[in-house]
């Protein structure tokens, strides 16, 4: 899995009880407090566009963003959306793939990185078949 900035940056703006909210109430419900306003969504968006396309497009397909945004009046509204599902998606892999491995809250980036990347990437293989 190669190094997504974008997770990373998610993983440091929020800690695990953070982002255990994010992933049971949405970023809708304000608890992601880091990307409430249409500036910081398209800020975000913005800094770590093909990151987030990425990501997207691995769980969703090619055509994901026709699907996510048939519903947006312009391109904030967009950015927002796009930024807000990238967010809650990292939030719910992190959470579930916490609440799969039984392990206790990290604390530190690089640990929520490592933690993340190792059961991402074990996960994808697993389910791909790569790995026993």
């Amino acid at each position: 899995m190669a190094t997504n900035y974008a997770v990373k940056s998610i993983l440091n703006s929020y800690d695990s009880d953070s982002l255990r909210d994010i992933a049971e109430h949405g970023c809708v419900s304000g608890c992601a407090q880091e990307h409430i306003y249409y500036t910081e969504t398209s800020e975000f968006f913005d800094k770590y566009e093909s990151d987030i396309e990425e990501y997207l497009a691995d769980i969703f397909g090619e055509d994901f963003m026709f699907h996510l945004v048939t519903d947006c009046h312009d391109m904030t509204d967009m950015k927002n959306k796009l930024v807000w599902t990238f967010i809650e998606l990292v939030a719910s892999d992190y959470m579930n793939q916490m609440t799969d491995e039984g392990e206790e809250d990290l604390d530190g980036t690089d640990e929520l990185w490592q933690a993340f990347t190792y059961r991402s990437t074990s996960s994808i293989l697993c389910h791909h078949g790569e790995v026993a």
